[in-house]
């Protein structure tokens, strides 16, 4: 390996490191925010941070499409959605015990189920995406959100410093907007710069080794940008906040499929050709089987299901890294 590979492979661990750093900051402002403005729950779980935790995905689109190789932000998009399904609930119901689902809010996880599923659904069906594709997936982001604010179940946020005083709470609130806002902003500047760190030293790897971009893109940008996820949910699981969890995970399934993809759609020059990331389709039409035989039969995920995922998650880089391989070699 001469010094030039070795050098990429640097810039795309240190890109994936910073974007987990900035994207987990970019977590934390978005709460402290969500927190001294004084927002439900429910706007914390399902838009403040699935949008938040997105801005990793977000961040590479934009890059990507100034680079000219939008192929390499949707192989990131659509393998990020199955990270967010297959680790970012596997891991946490597998290693810290069984997920729960309030009967509350039951209807909203499995709307949001159903409805990432079929969006999923019509992309790989689609195949190709335009800028009219674009507006439709945007609308129905929007269309979607409006729903669950509809038919939220508020409740009052629960203060990370419980123990101060009224008066030092009044204080923070006061003291703290705007700085909580100027952070949250470079924490967003930074997620940029990370992206365009490990976009840059991806697209020259890819030539070497003459891989993929939209592979490249679906499986070790995707694990990169879903590491906030993971963290949000690993912390959401100690403190036994399940909806903040799965709110996190669905959230920004829905999020990415619609928004993020969306804006990719209208962004870049050309349309965006999903063709050859058809194969990913199995994997994640079997995650949302799994978790929604357990969140409809049981109102819960279990460490059975957690183990499937992860295993799931497995088979699905053996098969983007040596199934191809091996297929190419038959073929070939």
């Amino acid at each position: 390996m001469n010094l030039i590979m070795f050098g990429n492979f640097i810039g795309i661990f240190a890109g994936i490191v910073l974007l987990w750093w900035a994207g987990d900051k970019a977590v934390k402002f978005s709460e402290e925010m969500a927190h001294v403005f004084g927002l439900s729950t429910f706007f914390v779980g399902f838009i403040i941070m699935s949008v938040s935790t997105g801005f990793p995905e977000l961040a590479v689109s934009i890059t990507s499409i100034l680079k000219g190789v939008g192929s390499l932000s949707a192989g990131d998009i659509i393998g990020s959605n199955f990270s967010d399904l297959a680790l970012v609930l596997g891991i946490p119901a597998f290693f810290a015990g069984s997920i729960h689902i309030l009967k509350s809010e039951y209807d909203n996880f499995v709307f949001m189920l159903l409805i990432t599923s079929l969006v999923m659904s019509s992309v790989f069906i689609i195949g190709s995406l335009t800028a009219v594709h674009g507006v439709l997936l945007i609308g129905l982001y929007v269309y979607c959100l409006l729903i669950l604010w509809k038919a939220r179940h508020v409740k009052k946020i629960v203060k990370e410093k419980a123990e101060l005083s009224k008066e030092r709470v009044k204080k923070l609130v006061v003291v703290s907007k705007p700085w909580i806002i100027l952070k949250l902003v470079f924490s967003l500047v930074g997620l940029l710069a990370a992206s365009e760190l490990a976009v840059r030293n991806a697209i020259a790897l890819a030539e070497v080794f003459n891989l993929s971009l939209s592979t490249l893109g679906a499986t070790i940008f995707a694990v990169g940008t879903s590491l906030p996820e993971l963290s949000v949910s690993m912390s959401a699981m100690k403190r036994k906040d399940y909806s903040l969890m799965l709110g996190n995970s669905l959230g920004s399934v829905l999020e990415q499929a619609t928004l993020i993809l969306g804006f990719l759609a209208i962004a870049a020059p050309s349309p965006v050709h999903l063709q050859y990331l058809r194969s990913i389709a199995p994997f994640m039409f079997l995650a949302f089987g799994i978790i929604g035989f357990g969140i409809i039969k049981r109102r819960k995920i279990n460490r059975f299901e957690g183990g499937l995922l992860i295993l799931l998650y497995v088979a699905y880089i053996g098969y983007n890294y040596w199934g191809k391989l091996y297929l190419n070699s038959q073929l070939g």
